[in-house]
């Protein structure tokens, strides 16, 4: 108040200003700074994140969907070759999974793997598929032609996933059971690649059945250049197979399903003695109820797997090769989530 009282007193002294009779604007008052919210002694804030379907505009996250159009136009014919395509995107070596190792088969998300150990989770329809020994990835175990989409989000999310979902989370949804259908792929090409894959569905009712399987052979080439190559040399095939039979019975807003899959995988490193393979059995079943305010879902997991690797020991002249390491890795795992 004093201040105006000033402002209105030096106006009327000063030549040529407004004069005693004339109105006379006062000062605009000085802007006052909003007050600091007082911390509560005691307070707690809590932050909860959701695991539940979102439309995309309410996702915080940056989120990359591959939708089954992008995937049924794609010429790939692995998992890790289709995601390779979106630039936040790489896997450990940058190698295909048709020759790398499946120690070198990761998840690399933003730069954040330096390994095959993965830093980032990999779902199906929810279910963790990530070794549970190592962390990395059986990406041939994911047959492009029972991917409905593939979502990816590039950033932190261990709040909501725990922490394999360091770097992020890539999460593979199946197609849907609709009715009957029959999809089938033969195809061959260089370096003996021959390649089968089938899909069948059928519902009767309220029940959904689904049966799929594949089948992949490569001979590969030969690593070693012409000129450096020796008698324990020579390409690199490589082979997979995999199974799978899934159920559902829908039900108005309920649902359950179970599902098995098998995986067999046999990797040639092109050298005597250096050979890597798995095989692993995986279940799951689950129940969800979407109804008006929210869902209500169950989730039963689990898998059996052998991973078994062979490292040689390769002569100066690569004449002779001998066995150096052999590891034999038996592993199981079983989980549970209720949303």
């Amino acid at each position: 108040m004093r201040g105006r009282q000033l402002a209105v007193l030096l106006a009327l002294l000063t030549p040529g200003s407004a004069r005693a009779d004339e109105p006379v604007t006062p000062a605009p008052e000085p802007p006052v700074a909003p007050e600091r919210p007082v911390a509560v002694p005691g307070e707690v804030i809590v932050v909860t994140g959701l695991r539940l379907a979102r439309p995309l505009n309410d996702v915080p996250a940056a989120v990359t969907v591959i939708d089954r159009d992008q995937l049924r136009r794609s010429p790939h014919t692995l998992a890790d070759e289709l995601v390779r395509d979106v630039p936040s995107v790489g896997t450990f070596r940058r190698s295909s999974s048709a020759i790398a190792d499946p120690t070198s088969q990761g998840l690399n998300l933003r730069g954040v793997g330096p390994s095959g150990v993965s830093r980032a989770l990999m779902l199906r329809d929810g279910v963790p598929v990530n070794d549970p020994f190592g962390g990395w990835v059986y990406w041939r175990a994911l047959s492009p032609l029972g991917i409905d989409r593939i979502e990816i989000v590039p950033s932190g999310a261990s709040a909501l996933f725990g922490n394999f979902a360091l770097g992020g989370v890539l999460q593979v949804i199946s197609r849907p059971i609709e009715g009957r259908s029959l999809d089938a792929v033969v195809a061959g090409g260089s370096l003996g690649t021959r390649r089968v894959a089938a899909r069948a569905t059928e519902r009767l009712g309220d029940f959904g059945v689904e049966l799929s399987a594949e089948s992949l052979h490569l001979d590969g080439y030969t690593p070693i250049r012409a000129a450096q190559r020796g008698a324990v040399d020579g390409p690199a095939a490589s082979t997979h197979g995999a199974a799978g039979a899934r159920v559902e019975h829908v039900r108005g807003d309920s649902t359950a399903h179970a599902a098995v899959r098998v995986f067999t995988e046999s990797l040639d490193a092109g050298t005597q003695h250096t050979t890597a393979g798995v095989r692993t059995v995986t279940y799951e079943a689950g129940w969800q109820l979407a109804r008006e305010p929210g869902t209500l879902g169950l989730q039963l997991f689990g898998g059996q797997q052998r991973f078994d690797q062979e490292r040689a020991r390769v002569s100066a002249d690569r004449a002779t090769a001998t066995t150096a390491s052999n590891q034999r890795t038996p592993s199981s795992n079983q989980g549970a989530a209720a949303t």
